[in-house]
């Protein structure tokens, strides 16, 4: 009867450890294989007749895949470790991949681990068993990683494209020198666009812009001869300004850098804007120009800016050619999702055999007469491009003597009247006449010296290489702010390192040192990083607009500009830097807050982890089993350890909780507290560690008896910075100095001990993150430092640490006696 008794318990006592929830393996000293637990088996994906009483590195090898695994090493260093010293080896996370069955397909599965190897001694003191108990970590650290690769993918994407770069260069080098050939054909096509671009816009901004001004009649009336003579310089620029645009429009289609964006557009407004800013220049040539739109308006999915553009090269192109006393006739249709427009004209016709050519680039349709017409010979084809973009087509009829009717088809669906419709405005400047109805929004020169009292200190420099136009913009900005003018790059960056700007208005395109490098620097340096940087350019193209994205220009003002939207952005701008100031106090609160919430979340993560029900299972069976006295003296070392680890665990949760709790008790006020008797509290609580540890601990607070604080945070300070002490003393009873002092503001308590120490070379900048431990032989969470470390900061003190490997650490805290939170 006593003998099955014992067998039961036996079977009892297997079942209960082999269906603990934590993954465990039993190892012998020679290292073979003597039990393990379900769920380590499920882990490892292992059966327990096919491990037993084998060599554990026979049954968990290296990946024979990766020429760097390590972890056989890093396990057998470990075990030995513990054969060595009889004591617990904790292991950092492990990367040991798992083999497959061969009915799974075998080959390796990445895994990691967090082991702890604990030794089981016998009677005589000899290592009998060892608990190789492991965590799988691989979805943490997955998660990690993944976060890791998100921060890295810019470097990544840069780095494929660089790899493929090479393989194409690689495989292609028969064609290397024609492709040389075109890249180099295709810098000098961009580098001449772009400088056409800026020589052409810039000069016209100094036409235009004071044109519209002195039209504006802001600076008084003018007799009816000047404003006619001033109409037609003005007529004129925007003649030319139309032709630069023609030629930048080709551009951007030559390289590609067109793209549709269709938005919800109402076209019967947008047709009637542009057929007014056509009337002048018909009236001039006494052409009449009628247009038939559809009786109900209507919003269509289309890009606003290439149909405009289409209706304005076809109106361009029809004017051009009807002989006065011509007529035009526009006609909008919208039926089944699709828009037709027509412009018709009675002008000088094309011949049939001329058709065939009307829509190639750069070709007027040859003859006398038309050799009378100016032009660039590219507005009909980029109707085509365009038209194309958009997924519809362009066609022609035409009679010579009689005219020509062009027709555009593209897709046009209805849409819902949005919301909140966009301002009726259009790229192109208007044609021709000033149109005062545009400029009545923007502030005027009268309303300019009403500035609030704290834009007049703000500074403005501007960087512009030519003289007249960087006189005329501080002209407008008279009164806005103060300025200060140069005429290069280089001197700019002087300015801005010496004047300290408010804002750098900047030219793109200036000698020794453009606009985007004077922007570069500005950013790139943390003394001037905050400083509002605008370019000012002429060059419209996508990729002249990332560039200065990639410089982290703030804003981009086109040539050429109306002198109202220069002033009305700059004062807005400005307008911002004052309300960043303001608010600079709400926004470092606002980070704090940020970083608070990020490390609660973190917090939350680890608490969420399913440690509390294997620990709750566990503490339940353990205390069962002793409570029926199942335990036979044979099993007692193995249940002890069962019991410690369970011990250990729970400590850990309760670390935890004890983390995250104290974000929540940052809104105690503190309270005149002495420190005596809060040590003492701390001594009752972790009496028995100190009795059995033999620690000899001389306090001395003489100097500074009491301190307004939170009791319950220098209580929780005391006890990590004392367990600590404690845990690392090293050979021999630990001995720990505790004393205070005042310094200045400050209260000063410092905790010196004569333990092991730590190398503050290889650990400085870790020793207060979490999850830190730099004595793996000894048990803990590595969290008491981060909470002490986050206790004192958060009421506006700091720590200091010396330490010396073998000689002892000393903590130093600074509390502040205004305990700023």
């Amino acid at each position: 009867m006593a003998n099955a008794t014992t067998n039961l318990t036996l079977s009892n006592f297997r079942t209960l450890f082999e269906s603990a929830p934590d993954h465990y393996l039993v190892l012998s000293p020679e290292l073979k294989i003597v039990a393990a637990s379900d769920a380590y088996l499920r882990a490892t994906l292992t059966k327990r007749e096919d491990i037993a009483g084998k060599h554990v590195f026979e049954v968990f090898p290296d990946n024979p895949a990766e020429n760097e695994a390590s972890g056989v090493n890093n396990l057998r260093a470990s075990l030995n470790r513990v054969l060595r010293t009889k004591e617990p080896d904790a292991m950092a996370v492990q990367k040991y991949d798992i083999q497959q069955p061969a009915s799974e397909g075998g080959g390796f599965e990445e895994r990691y681990w967090s082991p702890l190897n604990t030794p089981v001694l016998n009677q005589q003191g000899e290592v009998e068993y060892i608990i190789h108990r492991v965590e799988d970590v691989t979805a943490f650290i997955r998660m990690t990683q993944q976060r890791s690769d998100e921060r890295k993918q810019a470097e990544e994407l840069k780095s494929r494209t660089e790899h493929m770069e090479g393989e194409i260069v690689q495989r292609a080098q028969q064609l290397q020198a024609a492709n040389e050939k075109l890249r180099e054909a295709e810098r000098v096509k961009s580098d001449f666009f772009a400088n056409v671009s800026h020589e052409l816009r810039t000069p016209l901004s100094l036409i235009l812009a004071p044109a519209e001004s002195l039209l504006s009649s802001r600076h008084g009336e003018m007799p009816a001869a000047q404003q006619g003579l001033l109409h037609t310089i003005h007529n004129n620029a925007v003649r030319l300004l139309q032709m630069v645009t023609g030629l930048l429009d080709f551009a951007k289609t030559e390289a590609g850098r067109i793209e549709v964006s269709s938005r919800p557009t109402n076209v019967i407004r947008l047709m009637q804007m542009l057929i007014h800013d056509f009337q002048p220049m018909a009236r001039e040539k006494n052409i009449g120009v009628s247009l038939q739109l559809p009786e109900k308006e209507n919003h269509v999915n289309i890009d606003p800016y290439l149909l405009e553009r289409i209706v304005f090269n076809l109106l361009s192109n029809a004017i051009k050619f009807t002989p006065s006393g011509g007529l035009i006739s526009v006609r909008l249709g919208l039926d089944n999702d699709t828009l037709e427009l027509t412009v018709k004209d009675n002008g000088i016709g094309i011949a049939q055999k001329d058709l065939p050519l009307l829509f190639q680039k750069f070709r007027q349709v040859e003859g006398s007469s038309t050799r009378r017409f100016e032009g660039t010979g590219l507005g009909l084809a980029l109707v085509k491009e365009f038209s194309g973009l958009m997924g519809g087509a362009v066609s022609v009829t035409s009679e010579p003597g009689i005219g020509s009717t062009f027709t555009v088809v593209l897709p046009a669906p209805l849409v819902a009247r949005p919301e909140k419709e966009a301002p009726d405005t259009h790229h192109s400047i208007e044609l021709l006449e000033y149109r005062s109805a545009v400029t009545a929004d923007y502030h005027t020169n009268d309303d300019r010296d009403k500035i609030p009292a704290d834009h007049r200190l703000l500074k403005v420099l501007i960087c512009e290489d030519n003289e007249q136009l960087a006189g005329y913009i501080a002209s407008l900005l008279q009164g806005v702010c103060q300025i200060m003018i140069c005429h290069d790059g280089e001197r700019g960056l002087e300015l801005v390192r010496s004047w300290s700007p408010d804002l750098v208005l900047t030219d793109m395109m200036m000698p020794r040192l453009d606009g985007i490098g004077l922007c570069s620097f500005i950013k790139s340096d943390p003394q001037t990083a905050g400083i509002i940087v605008v370019l000012l350019t002429a060059q419209t193209h996508r990729q002249a607009m990332l560039r200065g994205w990639e410089a982290r220009a703030d804003e981009y003002l086109f040539k050429p500009f109306h002198p109202d939207e220069l002033v009305t952005r700059i004062r807005s701008l400005l307008a911002i830097i004052a309300e960043r100031r303001t608010h600079a106090k709400w926004v470092k609160e606002r980070h704090a807050l940020e970083r608070t919430n990020k490390e609660l979340e973190e917090f939350a993560y680890i608490s969420a982890h399913d440690m509390k029900s294997p620990i709750a299972s566990m503490t339940g069976l353990l205390r069962l089993l002793e409570q029926k006295d199942a335990i036979k003296e044979a099993h007692g070392q193995l249940f002890q350890m069962l019991k410690r680890s369970a011990s250990q665990m729970q400590k850990t949760i309760d670390t935890l909780n004890e983390t995250m709790a104290f974000r929540k008790t940052l809104t105690i006020q503190p309270e005149k507290i002495r420190f005596e008797n809060i040590f003492q509290g701390v001594c009752e609580s972790i009496s028995a560690f100190i009795v059995s540890s033999g620690a000899i601990i001389r306090t001395d607070f003489s100097q500074c008896a009491d301190i307004s604080f939170p009791s319950i945070h220098l209580k929780s300070i005391f006890q990590n910075l004392l367990t600590n002490a404690i845990k690392y003393a090293g050979d021999g009873a630990p001995v720990i100095e505790i004393t205070t002092a005042r310094e200045d503001q400050y209260i000063v308590l410092k905790i010196k001990d004569q333990g092991l120490g730590m190398d503050l070379q290889l650990y400085k900048d870790r020793i207060f993150r979490l999850f830190q431990r730099f004595h793996t032989h000894k048990e803990g969470a590595g969290i008491g430092l981060y909470l002490v470390h986050s206790i004192v900061e958060a009421y506006g003190g700091r720590i200091e640490v010396q330490s010396q490997v073998g000689k002892g650490t000393i903590f130093t805290i600074y509390f502040n006696n205004g305990q700023s939170k």
